[in-house]
This record gives C-alpha cells, sequence and structure tokens, in this order.
C-alpha cells in the first residue's frame, strides 16, 4: 500500500544503525516565533533581500523538500530560492567535494558530521548566530554542548533541528494474556529485565519473547556517556572499563532468559508477527502507523526509554538532524535565515504533529506532538520527552569503527563465545588497530 506524504515524512531523514529516526518538518512557519527579538535593531545583519538561489543537499525525498521546507521558505522568504542535491549514488557528499560543486545548506544526521566536517563542508556557525541574535536556550539542555563535542575547538558547526525518537513499545495484548503489570515511566533496566522474564514463554505452540532490543544504538549511544575512542588525538580506545562491563552485562542477561536468547531480532516480531512483548530503541511509528491504516492494527503504548540507577531518566545520546552551512556559501547570511525560520516555534509545532520530536524544549511545541494522527492520539507521547538526552562528552572521527567492533564483540559475547573480559579487550585491540591503519593512510 502507497502511503501518503505525511506517513512517508517520518521515513525520510535519517536511517541510522537498522533504526528509523524521526527528523521532519512541518509546514506554515512564522520565522519570529519563539525567536528572541534584537534589543538594538543594528545587532542583526544588513541581509540583501535581492534574488538569491541557495543549493541544499539532504538525504530527503524532493516531495518532502517542496512541502516541509520550501514551502515555508516561499512564505517568509520569497527572494529565496532553494534548489536541491539529494543524497545519493553520484551524489554523495565525497562526490560533491570531487565536482566542486559545494552546497549552501546541508541537511544530515548528526553521526555525519566529523566525515562532513573533514572534506571541509562545515564552517562555525556560531558568529552568525550572533549576529542574527538567535536565542540558543530555545534548544533543549544540552543539544548544543553535544554537537560543540564534535568539533575540537568547541564551535557550533551544525544547528539541531530535530532529536531521536527514543521509547520503549509494548504489546499491551501479550501483557494481557499473561497478567502481567504493563511498563511505567520512568523504569530502570533491571526492571525491565524482571518484566522479559515473566512474558518470556512458550504457549499454545508460540514462542513469545519478552524485550527486543537494537545492541547497536544502546551501545554506540550509550547512556552512560562512555567514550568510543577515549583518545581522540592518540586514536585509542579503552573498554576495559567499569562502565562498558556494565553496559555488556546489563544488555547481555536479556539473551540469558530461556526462550529470549536471541533478544536482537527483527522488528517484525514486535509489529507484524507479534510475538514479542516489549521494544526499546528509535521510532516504531511508521510501521504501526502503515498497520492501522492496513487495517491491522497493534494494540500498543510507550512508555520513557529505559534508563540506568546512576543515570535516572537519561536517553541515550544525541543522534538526529541538523542543518549546516557550508564555508564557501556567498549566501551564508540568507542560509541562516533559512535555519532561523526552520527552527521558529511554529514550524517545529508543525513538525511535531507529525512526529517528528523538536529540538526545542517548549512545552507548546511538544504538546503538539502527533496531533496529525487520531490514532495514537490516546497513546502516551509524552514519555518521548520524558528523558533527557545523555550528554555527549567525547567524539572522534573514527566512533564509526569502534561502534561497528563493538556491535561484533557483544554478539560473540552474548553467544558464548568469549568471556566479557576477553570480549572488550580483543575489542579494543580491534578497534585501535583498525584506528592505526586509518591514521598511517594519512601520512
Amino acid at each position: 500500500m502507497k502511503m501518503g506524504l505525511k506517513q512517508t515524512s517520518l521515513l525520510c531523514v535519517i536511517g541510522l544503525l537498522g533504526a528509523v529516526l524521526n527528523a521532519c518538518g512541518g509546514s506554515g512557519p512564522t520565522p519570529s516565533a519563539g525567536i528572541a527579538e534584537p534589543s538594538d535593531a543594528t545587532q542583526q545583519p544588513s541581509v540583501s533581500t535581492a534574488p538569491v538561489t541557495l543549493t541544499l543537499f539532504a538525504n530527503l525525498t524532493q516531495e518532502y523538500i517542496d512541502q516541509y521546507i520550501v514551502s515555508h521558505i516561499k512564505r517568509e522568504l520569497p527572494h529565496i530560492t532553494i534548489k536541491t542535491i539529494i543524497e545519493g549514488k553520484g551524489s554523495t557528499a565525497q562526490d560533491l567535494v570531487t565536482a566542486g560543486t559545494i552546497p549552501d545548506l546541508l541537511f544530515f544526521p548528526n553521526n555525519k558530521l566529523l566525515d562532513y566536517n573533514e572534506l571541509g563542508l562545515l564552517t562555525n556557525l556560531d558568529p552568525l548566530i550572533k549576529a542574527h541574535n538567535i536565542d540558543l536556550s530555545r534548544i533543549d539542555d544540552g543539544l548544543i554542548d553535544s554537537v560543540r563535542k564534535y568539533s575540537e575547538k568547541g564551535e557550533l558547526l551544525t544547528m539541531p533541528f530535530g532529536t531521536a525518537n527514543y521509547a520503549l513499545y509494548y504489546n499491551k495484548d501479550i501483557f494481557d494474556k499473561f497478567a502481567v503489570p504493563y511498563p511505567k515511566d520512568g523504569m530502570n533496566w533491571e526492571e525491565v529485565y524482571q518484566l522479559a522474564v515473566r512474558l518470556t514463554r512458550s504457549e499454545g505452540g508460540v514462542q513469545y519473547k519478552g524485550f527486543n532490543f537494537a545492541p547497536s544504538i544502546y551501545l554506540g549511544y550509550n547512556q552512560l556517556s562512555a567514550p568510543l575512542v577515549a583518545d581522540a588525538k592518540a586514536g585509542k580506545a579503552s573498554f576495559t572499563t567499569d562502565a562498558w562491563k556494565k553496559l555488556f552485562e546489563t544488555y547481555g542477561k536479556f539473551t540469558n532468559i530461556p526462550g529470549n536468547e536471541t533478544a536482537a531480532i527483527n522488528n517484525d516480531d514486535f509489529t507484524k508477527n507479534r510475538t514479542v512483548a516489549m521494544g526499546a530503541g528509535t521510532t516504531l511509528f511508521p510501521t504501526l502507523l502503515a498497520l492501522d491504516k492496513e487495517g491491522n492494527p497493534l494494540n500498543f503504548d510507550i512508555v520513557s526509554f529505559p534508563s540506568f540507577p546512576e543515570t535516572p531518566k537519561t536517553s541515550l545520546q544525541f543522534l538526529a538532524s541538523t542543518f549546516a552551512i557550508s564555508p564557501t556559501s556567498k549566501y551564508k547570511d540568507q542560509a541562516m535565515q533559512v535555519i532561523k525560520v526552520l527552527l521558529s516555534d511554529e514550524v517545529q509545532k508543525q513538525g511535531a504533529g507529525i512526529l517528528r520530536l523538536t529540538a526545542l524544549k517548549s512545552e507548546e511545541v511538544r504538546k503538539a506532538t502527533g496531533k496529525d494522527y487520531p490514532s495514537i492520539a490516546n497513546k502516551n507521547l509524552k514519555a518521548l520527552y520524558a528523558n533527557k538526552l545523555a550528554p555527549t562528552k567525547e567524539a572522534s572521527k573514527y566512533d564509526e569503527i569502534a561502534r561497528k567492533a563493538l556491535t561484533t564483540y557483544f554478539s560473540q559475547y552474548v553467544q558464548g563465545q568469549k568471556d566479557l573480559n576477553t570480549a572488550l579487550r580483543e575489542a579494543e585491540e580491534d578497534v585501535n588497530k583498525k584506528i592505526a591503519e586509518e591514521m598511517a593512510k594519512k601520512k
């Protein structure tokens, strides 16, 4: 069945580590809404209103860009025309640099930030933010600091636009079937584990699993803020620490539940096959809304993402959409005007309506979450904002090497191929070897 634009918009922005994250816009912008007005008109730069064309590079559909970006700009900044370059085969960031076709604006998930910066595609936004009197205190707590960790000088190389949709989803029918109380907001991992034990059982020839999880995201953007590369300059990882041991042990426990050994499974077992009671990670709403539209709705709800006792009400680290401006753009001020429009309360509120979690802390914006979908109006959507994001303490261009290795060695650990200490030690050695090889290529 072909989905409508509002449905497909949920899928258009970020596909990371095998999961879909929300990062979509709304309609009807009011650029001044919620943005601090300058106390002195001289603080604002004198930006020409002569017609200009800005090139936008993004991994989005043209349909989405036209409705959720271009429409805003036409209304509020009619002198600015947006020309798009859709990321894909033959039009990657590297391809653009090679061809000398550098865009003015870039829209991408922040896990690409270091790669794009190394390609020379990002500029420090701080001077433009100051010149355009953009109030960063409107951005949700911790997001700006987390983005600054991606710069050696602490510069703001991108502007947060959305945030990741982290939650624990649960099948109410399975809970009802086995007379187990529903999950609650604010649960820690041990409490979720105890529920998973009670819900993992065989009934009527069907093996029900208590919990389905995504270790690649849990480890790669971990809640304890344990760095993937502890010493970025030296290119050294350090996984034989208490934090990494706790992470492996906590998640590994779920695969030790008899019948739940393959806990990290396809989301279809939760959404379609309906043999999994709980799943925690990034958004499942696109699939769940599609099932509802097909007349096969899942009786589900959500609660806040589970946390650790030492970091209560803390989700995973920032992983979502950002806007950046290239250093070679001749129209940096106009590009910042575009970003300012898209960060307005009104635009963000409309985006929240189609389940793009806002980067703003505005309660009015957050209250609009999911309003465009009556079928989920009664869901516990406030859970999406119940936690704060874990701070990003370190960021390295070698983080992706570490993320892949951690997932591999975690799998070996839970399958009993390696004990905990061996898995972490070998992961550390493997990552450091690969980083050394990468560093040698640049000498």
